[in-house]
């Protein structure tokens, strides 16, 4: 199961102006040409990250273990052989 995690780019543009500088920190110039030049991925499944990081994780653990279907399951009783 692939998952993209995505965000508004208001919300992206906030969390990159919060970042400390640290030396794996990227900034708006780095973002603007990762956005650029990434490629289509219509096999993932996109995850909102742009919402609280709970409501992310319930949609990312949705995407991997959606609720299953109810099946009705018959239950016989087994038949045995006269003799």
């Amino acid at each position: 199961m692939a998952l993209r995690c995505t965000a508004p780019p208001q919300i992206t543009a906030e969390r990159l102006a919060r970042r400390t500088g640290g030396v794996s920190d990227a900034d708006q110039a780095i973002a603007a040409t990762m956005a650029a030049r990434t490629a289509p991925w219509p096999e993932a499944t996109e995850i909102d990250t742009g919402t609280t990081v709970e409501q992310a994780l319930e949609r990312a653990l949705a995407a991997i273990h959606p609720p299953s279907a109810v099946v009705a399951r018959r239950f016989r009783r087994p038949q045995l052989e006269p003799g």
